[in-house]
């Protein structure tokens, strides 16, 4: 937010205004004058190596710094109260402000529950935000033990942001045990690629990480780099035409059919397939085996990933089993009947809330 920019008799104030507006206070509860004066009491916060500061954009091993030839040790007058104060003090005014907590609470529940929360709601829990001396341990208690965080209005509303919809699918298929597994084993096997220098199983391994974050990137969610300072967006604006579109494909990713290359050379009756594309590449087939009919995958599938769709859904799923699987369950034909099912699961607006 450019306070490496921000030096004594030039002061910078997008840091400090960004705190108040984004992150404390909320817009109506400052004033320009606390903007610039707060802004002189940030000089000299920025960040590099040892002591010397960078003024471009920041890299990996670089640490935040205090210049004190940069900061203007002056008086200065923030929320009524004048004294010499530093970045820390502003700081520690900004969270005596209830304000404050009340933005925090609201943000959180909006996070957790749903948009738009009633005044009153917001305002109880917090008071015991403040009570507890800002400790986000006993916020986020007092949320869970609402009944208003268990209510209709809760349960199943928010939309799930990429991460929320592509990571929980790898997970409720057990994908993260079988990664770290596979990491093990390529770290004890030691063998290198002759021409790049890699490790073939460990490289592999890491595939449905990969996976995960090319697609959860063409979703509109790359992490660590989120579209602007305030963050990421939550609800409706996640659901595109093109954002859609890359939930159903994620189906094709996810599990190992006839179209993904290497997927008929994967594991036989359960775990990761390997391939040379960026793929999860799970095989089902140790899934359906209980019951290989339309109806028994369909209804595993739904299962697994947690989602109520009324029958006439459920016939749709059915038959897209039987068209992808005509005959006896094969491996292949196992993730092409699981890849139809999900595309259709994934693309339901059903399971587009969590």
């Amino acid at each position: 937010l450019d306070n490496q920019e921000n030096v004594k008799g030039k002061p910078n104030e997008n840091f400090a205004r960004e705190v108040m507006e984004l992150f404390t206070l909320g817009i109506g509860h400052y004033t320009e004058k606390d903007i610039q004066e707060a802004a002189r009491a940030f000089t000299g916060w920025g960040y590099g190596i040892g002591r010397r500061l960078n003024n471009d954009s920041p890299r990996g091993p670089e640490r935040f710094i205090f210049s004190p030839e940069r900061h203007d040790d002056g008086p200065k007058t923030v929320f009524g109260q004048t004294g010499n104060f530093n970045g820390d003090d502003i700081v520690r005014m900004l969270c005596a402000k209830p304000e404050t907590a009340k933005r925090i609470t609201f943000k959180m529940w909006e996070f957790f529950a749903y948009l738009k929360p009633a005044e009153a709601l917001i305002d109880g829990l917090a008071s015991k935000f403040i009570s507890s001396g800002l400790d986000l341990k006993v916020l986020v208690r007092a949320m869970m033990e609402s009944p208003e965080f268990y209510s209709e209005k809760a349960t199943r509303t928010q939309v799930k942001n990429p991460i929320d919809f592509a990571v929980s699918t790898t997970r409720q298929l057990g994908i993260g045990g079988i990664t770290m597994q596979r990491i093990r084993d390529g770290q004890e096997n030691g063998v290198r690629d002759e021409k790049t220098g890699l490790n073939p199983l460990l490289v592999r391994s890491l595939a449905p990480s990969f996976a995960l974050m090319q697609t959860t990137k063409s979703m509109g969610m790359e992490l660590m780099w989120p579209p602007d300072v305030s963050g990421w967006p939550l609800g409706n604006e996640w659901i595109t035409t093109a954002t859609m579109l890359e939930r159903v494909k994620w189906a094709e990713k996810l599990f190992v059919g006839s179209t993904q290359p290497g997927g008929q050379a994967a594991n036989v009756g359960g775990g990761l397939g390997g391939g040379r594309v960026a793929a999860a590449g799970y095989q089902p087939i140790g899934l359906f085996e209980a019951d290989p009919t339309p109806a028994g995958i369909a209804k595993v599938m739904m299962s697994i990933f947690d989602v109520a769709l009324p029958a006439s859904k459920v016939k749709v799923l059915e038959a897209a089993v039987a068209h992808a699987m005509p005959g006896r369950m094969t491996p292949v034909s196992a993730g092409d009947a699981a890849r139809a099912v999900c595309k259709l699961i994934f693309g339901s607006p059903e399971f587009q809330f969590g």
